[in-house]
């Protein structure tokens, strides 16, 4: 090949390879983000979520896996190795006799999501029925890889 063509290729390529990296930095895809609580069981899916970024707040949008019906939106706050999450919460038929809301409040070590024990918190739930049990629940919480499939039923 000539001087010039392998300039030509050059400078091409390495523009490129800019493009590439410039529009990688931008375009950035959150993946859904799940958390499960002991001893209730309950897996929390963030629909596209990521932890906000330290002094901010982020919404939090998904639903209760497994749970037909259960809409889950509210706000994620970030300190320095914290997140703190509200998440208010709606089940429409959660079982044959009773719909169900309340919040679901809890806080989670940002830099060890992962491991059990990592957060804790509570949740309300008043249900629509004597039938069913409403009250405070603690619990311990923790992120969990995503089940597959996830998707709200």
């Amino acid at each position: 090949m000539n001087t010039n063509l392998k300039k030509a290729l050059f400078t091409k390529l390495a523009a490129l390879g800019v493009m590439m990296l410039v529009l990688g930095t931008t375009t950035t895809w959150a993946a859904d983000m799940c958390f499960q609580d002991t001893p209730y069981g309950n897996v929390y899916v963030g629909n596209n979520f990521s932890f906000p970024a330290v002094g901010t707040c982020k919404a939090f949008n998904g639903y209760l896996l497994g749970a037909s019906g259960c809409v889950v939106t509210g706000t994620a706050c970030s300190t320095n190795g914290e997140i703190r999450f509200t998440l208010p919460f709606s089940c429409s038929g959660f079982t044959a006799d009773f719909d169900t809301v309340g919040t679901s409040s809890f806080h989670i070590d940002r830099f060890n999501a992962d491991l059990p024990r990592s957060g804790a918190g509570y949740f309300l739930r008043q249900q629509s029925t004597s039938i069913g049990v409403s009250g405070l629940f603690a619990y311990e919480i923790q992120r969990i890889p995503c089940p597959s499939p996830h998707a709200p039923q």
